[in-house]
């Protein structure tokens, strides 16, 4: 999925294959996908993972 992601004077745009906004640490059963997000923080944690070639990771 192709994402533009604007935050104050920031912006990221980027092919993603997968991109999650956290509020607590654990998402699902036990996956800890964002460990030091906290939902006392009053802030939510954003996961961006970029989208790649298995082979490139591999070189």
């Amino acid at each position: 999925m192709k994402l533009k992601i604007h935050i104050e004077d920031k912006e990221w745009e980027s092919e993603y294959a997968l991109a999650v906004i956290a509020n607590g640490s654990i998402y699902g059963y036990d996956f800890a996908i964002a460990p030091a997000a906290s939902i006392k923080d009053g802030f939510f944690d954003v996961i961006l993972v970029k989208k790649t070639n298995f082979l490139d990771m591999l070189c």
